[in-house]
């Protein structure tokens, strides 16, 4: 999981041309590079810190392992990526997966290396519905034991808070004044973090943006019993098979992360009480149409198999009875498309059931 760090400053900071952009932790040395701003103002740029062991062999489908000092400056210089999945390679020869599973870095941009500044810090968690920028299939796994009790994304984060903690002083960032922010996943997992025991302390403000733990998308309810049930069977349209996990109740686990659902702990009051802000933008719901729109195929097939699909597209095959579904996927199409077929023409209309429903039910 690559995360940002940003360290903020009101007013403009020099730097002497020149100046190495280096900095020594206790751990080692880290080499980064010094890069202009949209406004030409010069910052410090450190990519690719690692915050934890990489999570690869003896360590795949383990929680983060503290890191062990280096001898040798480390130069943070490149931009690690995830296992992720991607729907529309630019060409069909290009592999739609991309990626390490080492990827367990920070990237740290800063105005100044002045120990004194005492800078207020910004983490920002990257979205991706817990698949891309996670490595959700090492992250997100749960065998509902302690085998793989799964949420080691949200583990990673903390690994990553308890860097900063430690660290962020030596880039100028004031470790008492940590902000959390993410969008879609990266903003649920800003939430979850109000509920989780081990973040408490790590951080001092957060700001959830289009998502929260409350979202009908966040939680993996009974994954196993789901999968034993569905198999592949019941394939969703479109289902991405490189990264079907989410959050989960973990309450089987030694040492539980999440120990009850979110909306039983909100209840409880067991949350952090430090200042939170939620927020959303207008047309949540049209992230899924422009990949529609892009490809014949799927507007075809929507058009043909409306009953079939929609239920998945607008994630009500969970919540709506069987014998149910057929009739409200067919009321949707005549208020929104009456007799028309769906094709580029009526293409808006289908942005509009993407708006209203999607974005209504997955994140208002």
């Amino acid at each position: 999981m690559n995360i940002i760090i940003l360290l903020i400053i009101v007013s403009s900071t020099s730097l002497t041309k020149g100046s190495p952009a280096v900095v020594e932790l206790p751990l080692g040395k880290v080499e980064g590079n010094i890069k202009n701003s949209v406004n030409v103002n010069k910052f410090y740029s450190f990519e690719g810190i690692p915050y934890a062991k990489p999570p690869v062999g003896e360590n795949r489908f383990e929680e983060p392992k503290p890191l062990e000092p280096w001898n040798n400056t480390w130069v943070a210089k490149t931009i690690h990526k995830c296992l992720q999945f991607r729907h529309q390679p630019e060409s069909s020869k290009e592999d739609p997966v991309t990626g390490s599973e080492d990827c367990l870095y920070l990237n740290i941009y800063t105005p100044t290396l002045d120990e004194r500044a005492n800078l207020d810090v910004i983490i920002f968690i990257h979205g991706g519905a817990f698949m891309f920028n996670y490595g959700a299939f090492q992250g997100f796994l749960s065998t509902e034991d302690d085998v793989v009790p799964g949420n080691n994304g949200l583990k990673d984060q903390i690994a990553a808070f308890k860097f900063v903690r430690d660290y962020i002083v030596y880039f100028g960032g004031n470790p008492n004044s940590v902000t959390i922010t993410g969008n879609s996943a990266g903003g649920a997992s800003v939430h979850f973090h109000y509920l989780i025991r081990r973040s408490i302390g790590l951080f001092h403000k957060g700001f959830s943006q289009s998502g929260t733990s409350l979202n009908p998308w966040v939680l993996m309810e009974e994954p196993l019993k789901k999968d034993k049930e569905n198999c592949y069977i019941n394939r969703p349209w479109l289902y991405n098979p490189f990264s079907p996990f989410g959050v989960v109740v973990d309450a089987w686990a030694n040492d539980p992360l999440l120990p009850d659902h979110p909306y039983q702990l909100l209840k409880k009051k067991l949350v952090y009480d430090v200042p939170w802000i939620a927020s959303h933008v207008n047309s949540e719901g049209l992230y899924p149409a422009a990949e529609f729109y892009s490809n014949d195929d799927y507007l075809k097939d929507i058009d043909k198999r409306w009953n079939k699909i929609l239920p998945h597209l607008l994630h009500y095959n969970e919540t709506v009875e069987n014998k149910n579904l057929n009739t409200v996927s067919k009321k949707i199409r005549e208020y929104y498309f009456g007799n028309k077929s769906v094709n580029k023409e009526t293409f808006d209309n289908l942005v509009q059931v993407c708006i209203s429903i999607i974005g209504d039910r997955d994140i208002k």
